[in-house]
């Protein structure tokens, strides 16, 4: 099976910060030589929890996909991933597989779907966009309006914004209880509905990609605490190991 990372890091002190912001091109060489990693990115983040044209230079990110869980963790005591962790003053892996997907990156369809087992609670989202350069302006211009809806969405547990290149190439990941609770964000009527519809009508995006993962594992914190820590005991099944 399988098995998607996500893999979150932070800054603190002012020379960690700068070496974090050159490894954005120095890291994907030496990711490469880690055994078994597959498809990977090193990430930027925003200053919002969504799309934001404001990067956090403490903050960065690496997605990577794996045969197993096995072959992740042993990917995050690799020199490449140790790196990192060394120097983050707090590091948080979450461990997916991809149950729902549609779309690219770089021309590939990066997550193997898994659709056997019950629909997963918690369960992660992914969007991934890159958006034209004859529609950047109408794309953030409709930004605030959309992030505004997240703030105290039902049952959101996480999100986060990212990035490959500024302004151009963005990605979300959230995590929610369960289906339900995505699919009545997505769905329902307002700003977020609107402006996809628009942007697929006017064509903002030159690529885009869309998936939903269970939560198969999480390691460390964030903000001093595993976000997904105080998990309903209903949903924690989806969640079998949290370790520190």
């Amino acid at each position: 099976m399988q098995v998607t990372t996500l893999s979150f890091f932070r800054f603190d002190a002012f020379w960690h910060r700068f070496w974090a912001f050159v490894h954005m091109g120095l890291a994907p060489a030496k990711l490469r030589r880690v055994p078994e990693i597959d498809f990977f990115k090193v990430l930027g983040t925003g200053r919002g929890a969504g799309f934001d044209p404001a990067p956090n230079f403490r903050v960065y990110a690496i997605l990577a996909t794996w045969p197993s869980c096995e072959a992740a963790n042993r990917g995050f005591d690799s020199p490449a991933y140790r790196a990192y962790a060394d120097k983050a003053s707090e590091t948080w892996h979450v461990l997916l597989s991809a149950i729902q997907g549609h779309g690219t990156w770089d021309r590939r369809e990066p997550f193997a779907i898994d659709k056997s087992g019950q629909p997963p609670r918690p369960i992660g989202v992914l969007t991934r966009a890159s958006i034209r350069w004859s529609r950047l302006w109408p794309f953030w211009r409709s930004v605030p309006a959309v992030s505004a809806t997240t703030h105290g969405a039902e049952r959101l547990r996480f999100r986060i914004g990212m990035g490959e290149r500024p302004v151009l190439q963005l990605m979300t990941f959230s995590v929610w209880d369960d289906v339900a609770s995505v699919k009545a964000f997505a769905y329902a009527k307002g700003h977020h509905r609107a402006t996809l519809k628009k942007a697929r009508d006017d064509g903002w995006f030159s690529e885009e990609l869309f998936a939903r993962f269970r939560i198969l594992e999480t390691r460390g914190s964030w903000e001093g605490r595993d976000p997904l820590a105080d998990t309903p005991a209903a949903l924690k099944e989806a969640v079998p190991r949290a370790a520190e």
